[in-house]
């Protein structure tokens, strides 16, 4: 009898057979038999999935493993483009600056009116020092008050720093912000005589229903611009700004991120980190790296020239005003102001023909829909099979390759580095224990083999909710406090361990300071001590007359 075992083989020229495979597609990966057939069907019952194929790979000499290629189904791609849709990257932002405004109170002897958390710098991750935040805070409420506003809209307030010093001096100020954090804080520290002027909203920037039209005499926008998804978001806030604007109203968008100067803020950065030694071509991939990865919005300042001639029946034109302060840092030199006034532009502003607003302004980064889906297939996987048959990469295809018979062409899949769009740069093994640590949380929460140095966290599929997770993890291996903030702004393993360790030296630094402080102090005590000591041996009584 002939038994058929379903190997593929050939004789070759030599006699001796060659095993080539299986008919069935059954595979043996480190010691386990596993049907891809069976892989693919459990793929394809979920239902962002329309087509899915298994193979065993063996792109690195004696490291075989097993890859899934997928094609996403039409409501998947669909759910995946809503996933990047304004509303949830605005969710993503609210969730930072929650998380940040709850983990970092101020402290009972601090200025409330002045709460500076979450104001870091771009160069050493470290807060910007208070002096310069208050010279900035000083010459935009300069700016703000030489406007005269008696009814002001702030969309934006975040922790009140403006609030508390402009509301004092007119009739009615609405804040308005989408963290209830940020709003509370504000709420808690309000002084009785500005609660009957001082009304506080939960709102998203773009929402500004229950707002009367014409009721402001001033909107502010102040440092907020750069967190909105794109800059169609940006208009649609300034449209609705302009419609609760007063005759001879004004809107202020302070601190705003310029574009022509983007490149030259982030090489700005690379020169500063890596103490001007850098090759000129690495300190080029550095930059476009950062520029393409730049994850707020950046915009021309000409985008407001064209936005007010493209509303030239309500807006007299665009006034941009470059930043004043004593200090050179990267909000006075890179950032910009820009005052809108109401009322009838020019003739020749109205016939100006326009570019499209994405010529304006950054596209911020954010993740493809593809990368979206593979952490729900690897739920999917691991809750339905066995961790043996749980692929150990996903690539996630606009079609699967075919042959001219039209049958899936195995040989033409890509591997799974040049299929994962996301990947920009070739992996490098962690380094040293904090990129290590690094590199298994992000590896156990995304379901992934591997993890490097240079890998961007959210190229992997990380999104804010998985960010929280992380940083709870984070937390509890180091047993210290850690931004959220700061993770999102060293997204990949290299850099967030990079400013982790920065942190901490200037931690040991500034406990070095004060103890040295504390021991000039107290060497000081013991020596007045010593001279009272001294003063009371030496005294004599005076003699009686």
């Amino acid at each position: 009898r002939l038994y058929r075992t379903g190997d593929l083989a050939r004789y070759r020229n030599d006699g001796c057979i060659e095993f080539l495979g299986r008919l069935d597609h059954q595979v043996k990966l480190r010691g386990y038999r596993i049907e891809l057939g069976e892989v693919e069907g459990v793929l394809t019952r979920h239902p962002g999935v329309r087509e899915a194929v298994a193979v065993a790979r063996e792109d690195t000499p004696g490291d075989q493993r097993l890859v899934a290629y997928v094609v996403a189904a039409a409501a998947a791609n669909a759910a995946s483009a809503a996933a990047l849709a304004p509303a949830e990257r605005t969710r993503h932002w609210q969730a930072i600056w929650d998380e940040t405004y709850r983990g970092a109170p101020v402290h009972v002897d601090a200025d409330p009116a002045f709460n500076i958390v979450g104001w870091n710098s771009s160069y050493t991750g470290a807060p910007i020092p208070a002096e310069e935040m208050r010279d900035w805070l000083d010459a935009t409420v300069e700016r703000i008050r030489a406007l005269a506003p008696r009814r002001v809209l702030e969309i934006g307030c975040g922790t009140g720093m403006l609030l508390f010093r402009v509301a004092p001096h007119g009739d009615h100020y609405c804040g308005v912000d989408f963290s209830g954090a940020a709003l509370r804080h504000i709420d808690t520290h309000l002084p009785a005589s500005l609660r009957p002027r001082v009304e506080l909203r939960q709102h998203a920037a773009d929402d500004l229903s229950g707002i009367a039209r014409a009721s402001f005499d001033l909107v502010v926008i102040n440092s907020v611009a750069q967190y909105f998804p794109d800059i169609d978001y940006f208009v649609r806030v300034l449209e609705q700004a302009t419609a609760v604007l007063a005759p001879g109203g004004a809107i202020f968008i302070g601190d705003v991120r310029s574009l022509p100067l983007l490149d030259a803020f982030h090489e700005d950065i690379e020169r500063h980190r890596g103490g001007g030694e850098l090759a000129p071509d690495v300190l080029r991939a550095r930059v476009a790296e950062r520029v393409r990865a730049e994850s707020e919005l950046v915009i021309a300042p000409q985008f407001f020239e064209a936005f007010a001639a493209a509303h030239a029946s309500t807006l007299a034109g665009a006034e941009v005003l470059p930043k004043s302060s004593r200090h050179a840092n990267e909000m006075t030199r890179f950032r910009y102001d820009v005052v809108l006034r109401t009322g009838s532009a020019p003739a020749a502003a109205e016939a100006r023909s326009a570019q499209p607003w994405s010529a304006y302004a950054n596209q911020p980064a954010v993740r493809s829909p593809g990368d979206a889906l593979v952490p729900a297939l690897k739920q999917h996987l691991s809750a339905t099979l066995p961790d043996y048959m749980v692929p150990g990469a996903i690539v996630v295809l606009e079609a699967l390759p075919l042959t001219p018979n039209g049958k899936v062409d195995r040989k033409a899949l890509p591997a799974p580095e040049r299929g994962r769009k996301a990947a920009s740069t070739a992996y490098a093994a962690p380094r040293g224990d904090t990129e290590q640590l690094l590199a298994r949380i992000f590896g156990e929460l995304l379901n992934l083999e591997q993890v490097g140095s240079d890998d961007n966290f959210f190229d992997l599929g990380a999104n804010s909710l998985l960010m929280v997770r992380a940083n709870g993890m984070l937390r509890e291996a180091l047993q210290a406090q850690v931004s959220l903030v700061d993770m999102f702004r060293y997204p990949t393993v290299a850099l967030l361990a990079r400013h982790l360790a920065d942190r901490e030296a200037q931690a040991e630094t500034s406990a070095q300071e004060v103890a040295a402080h504390a021991s000039e102090r107290a060497q000081a005590r013991q020596d007045a001590m010593a001279r009272r000591r001294q003063a009371r041996q030496g005294a004599r009584p005076v003699p009686a007359r």
